[in-house]
């Protein structure tokens, strides 16, 4: 029997049969039926054709998982432009409710024009012809979705009549999504999952002191902490985070480091690019940043097809993007392979242009050449073996420069009368070296500190008191150190001349911000860098002030 003649089929048709595989596909939970999705939804919301990239299959799968109640918890950052937004914060979530419309979704954003923008795109998806009939034929043949009429009859949802606005809806199966902004009031609101997309505003990671750039990155990441979280299903919720990187302490970088599962993909793939994480319970271990299914090999580009290697080299070439290439692009904060001190910064070279910078001569003839001189006492809650040691700590500056001079340094077991007595001694020297120039001896306001200021308060002459306490968690305090030393602008004395400073120095290194570990010196350090900026905030004459300019590489000082 002679062999039927092949039909050649149009591209149309062949359009037709693709599409009516990924609407097939897209209506179960198979594996791919996120991509399939995406795929057919994406021109309801986007004019441009869509050019489908590998990393649109990995983060597809990655949100397979969410839905499957495999990841509870998911930390995405991806370059700008790379569709994560499209993906993650307005697909997803009308995918979701093909087989599970009673999901109840929060978006959280910085910009309020950002999730209202994504709250529309799933709005405008979920009401388009093509979508319906998807919901139709699974509540048809499956009889998922389908909700009880007054009239005692069933029938497939559809948006609630009384709750359809364009950026906060309900569905008739109780499924709903509503939006919030960081900072605004989501009093009540409760959720099935949670998407955090962009909480920052770029500028804030640039503007201002490091104590400012600090203090905004805490911030959202207590605001998840305290108030974003209680607010999701405790045993079937989902959170999500999606964000390119920032600066040290983003609320991305804090997750990541915390151990929560990340898909992190750098516009140029390089896999020598790690991260500290610090699980509960376990000793921080060092791993690999990028995800472990990136195809890619060293060099290649994310997304070439979109942001060519012209278009990456040109973005370099300019201030600005030079600044946050690191950050938005590659996914690298300040801080190099995980740890906001790596050894090149803290070794002896003969010229540095960020790093610790090393003074010569003694301790005593630098102290003469400051205009200020102030201690700095990082205390204990006791001497007990286990506890951590009192650091008492000596610093000096000079007028019109923002460079600090460590100059003298005490650290151990101590209790309160000990510490009493290392500050009177620090003093005595101080002032012998440089007799009129120390007026402030500033106590962290914890511990013993409290007992310590009320005990030596005026047993100092004119020496003044300063309680201090600290804000945010050691590694974000470590942070304004980290910023100062990358500006080149801390300054150590060399080891001949003071034999203490190189555990200062090791200290820095083995610094990971975790429970438990070796950080008085690094406490005394921040501390004296933060009140410092505090204290000098209003004078635009001082030194202070100024300190920015030495931070050029953060994208220039406090806004004029």
């Amino acid at each position: 029997m002679a062999a039927s003649p092949r039909v050649a089929l149009s591209e149309a048709q062949r359009e037709d049969i693709r599409n009516a595989a990924f609407d097939r596909l897209a209506m179960t939970r198979e594996p791919g039926w996120l991509a399939a999705f995406v795929r057919r939804a994406w021109a309801i919301i986007d004019p441009d054709p869509l050019i489908w990239n590998w990393h649109y299959t990995l983060l597809c799968e990655e949100l397979e998982r969410v839905a499957a109640g495999l990841t509870r918890e998911l930390v995405i950052s991806v370059p700008p432009g790379t569709g994560k937004s499209i993906l993650v914060a307005a697909l997803f979530p009308a995918a979701l409710w093909l087989r599970d419309p009673s999901s109840k979704v929060l978006a959280i954003a910085h910009l309020p024009k950002n999730v209202t923008r994504d709250s529309r795109r799933h709005r405008d998806v979920i009401s388009s012809a093509w979508y319906h009939g998807l919901v139709e034929t699974i509540a048809r043949e499956e009889g998922i979705g389908l909700v009880r009429q007054p009239d005692g009859t069933e029938a497939p949802w559809t948006l609630s009549a009384d709750q359809n606005e364009k950026i906060n809806f309900e569905n008739t199966a109780k499924g709903s999504r509503e939006i919030g902004t960081v900072g605004g009031g989501i009093t009540g609101t409760r959720c099935t999952g949670l998407i955090v997309d962009d909480a920052y505003d770029a500028k804030q990671a640039t503007d201002g002191t490091p104590t400012q750039i600090v203090e905004r990155m805490s911030f959202v990441v207590d605001e998840y902490d305290s108030n974003w979280l209680n607010r999701v299903h405790p045993t079937r919720g989902w959170r999500i985070v999606i964000m390119q990187g920032l600066a040290e302490g983003d609320l991305a970088d804090v997750l990541v480091r915390r151990g929560v599962r990340r898909v992190v993909l750098p516009m140029e793939y390089d896999p020598a690019l790690t991260v500290l994480v610090t699980r509960p319970g376990q000793v921080a271990t060092e791993e690999r940043l990028v995800h472990p299914r990136d195809p890619r090999r060293v060099g290649d580009l994310l997304f070439p097809r979109l942001y060519s290697a012209e278009w990456c080299a040109k973005l370099r070439g300019t201030s600005g993007g030079a600044r946050i290439w690191g950050p938005q692009y590659q996914q690298v904060r300040g801080s190099v392979g995980g740890r906001l001190f790596p050894r090149k910064w803290m070794g002896i070279p003969p010229d540095r242009k960020e790093g610790l910078q090393r003074y010569q001569g003694p301790c005593s003839i630098r102290a003469r050449t400051m205009d200020h001189l102030a201690i700095s006492v990082d205390c204990t809650f006791g001497d007990s073996k286990g506890s951590d040691r009192v650091a008492v700590q000596a610093w000096g500056w000079m007028d019109g420069t923002p460079h600090r001079f460590l100059l003298d340094r005490v650290a151990d077991r101590m209790d309160i009368a000990g510490t009493m007595a290392a500050i009177a001694q620090m003093a005595a020297r101080l002032q012998s070296w440089a007799p009129g120039k120390l007026r402030v001896v500033l106590v962290e306001k914890k511990a013993n500190g409290d007992a310590v200021i009320t005990l030596m308060s005026g047993g100092l002459g004119n020496l003044r008191m300063v309680p201090y306490t600290p804000k945010g968690s050691k590694r974000g305090r470590a942070q304004v150190t980290h910023y100062t030393m990358q500006a080149a602008a801390i300054w150590y004395p060399m080891p001949d001349h003071a034999p203490w400073v190189g555990e200062v120095v090791e200290q820095h290194v083995a610094f990971t911000g975790a429970e438990g570990g070796v950080d008085d010196d690094i406490d005394a350090e921040s501390q004296l860098l933060i009140w410092l900026e505090d204290e000098t905030a209003t004078k635009p004459d001082d030194a202070l002030e100024r300190i920015t300019g030495g931070l050029a590489f953060l994208g220039g000082g406090r806004k004029r």
